[in-house]
């Protein structure tokens, strides 16, 4: 990977802190977590809640709308909140 950063993400369950998936990047852009989530997806099943921090991983896409809108296909989203 040279010099510079590294990205990681992962995809945790938070309750027994297993990491389910995970990809490191050169890149900070939504492929690598929309790869991550898929994988976890498709090895764990469809999770009742998921919640994101909203990391600057949304900011590859135009708008959070948009990234908000590739991962819905998945999930449905939890906000209190709204």
């Amino acid at each position: 990977m040279g010099r510079g950063f590294c990205y990681l993400v992962a995809v945790v369950q938070c309750f027994r802190r297993k990491v389910f998936s995970w990809r490191l990047s050169i890149t900070m852009d939504a492929a690598s977590c929309i790869e991550a989530l898929e994988e976890a997806l498709a090895k764990y099943g469809n999770p009742e809640i998921f919640n994101s921090d909203q990391g600057t991983y949304l900011h590859a896409y135009t708008s959070v709308p948009g990234a908000r809108t590739a991962i819905a296909r998945y999930l449905i989203f939890y906000n209190p909140v709204s």
